[in-house]
């Protein structure tokens, strides 16, 4: 942290920009984030420009009952979300496994199988909420902003 930014939470005065800044190779190439104890899962950010563009390549097929219906079905919002989030924001996952103990390992295609499936609609929250905690994708200081 610079002496400047010191001074300035020392004296408790204003807001500093940089405590809201981006990593953007975190923010796309993704964080590991534990859920419970062995589990974790790699997410990127929600938001960032690949899944912007993927969801509005999926969603555009729909605009016209989008636009007739508003938001409309929750279904389809449900389903485009999971199709986005398995391509471009689950990135990976530990010690994930089935009820009788065999893990289930990590590829794209589980990924979209296990987040369309209603069964496991919690499993899509999670890593919806994992990749919008805006403090995993932040720099770790000051520094690495001038190396991005």
């Amino acid at each position: 942290m610079t002496e400047e930014k010191e001074k300035q939470k020392a004296k408790g005065n204003g807001f500093c920009l940089d405590d809201l800044a981006v990593d953007m190779s975190k923010a796309e190439e993704g964080v590991w984030c534990e859920i419970a104890e062995g589990f974790a899962i790699k997410v990127a950010r929600i938001g960032h420009p690949r899944y912007k563009a993927y969801v509005a390549k999926l969603a555009k097929p729909h605009a016209r009952r989008v636009r007739r219906d508003g938001l409309g079905s929750e279904m389809l919002l449900r389903d485009i979300q999971s199709k986005a989030v398995a391509k471009h924001i689950l990135l990976d996952w530990r010690n994930l496994h089935d009820r009788e103990g065999n893990v289930i390992e990590y590829s794209q295609a589980k990924a979209l199988e296990l987040l369309c499936d209603p069964q496991y609609s919690e499993f899509l929250d999670i890593v919806v909420e994992a990749a919008t905690d805006q403090e995993a994708f932040r720099l770790d200081d000051i520094e690495d902003a001038a190396k991005n």
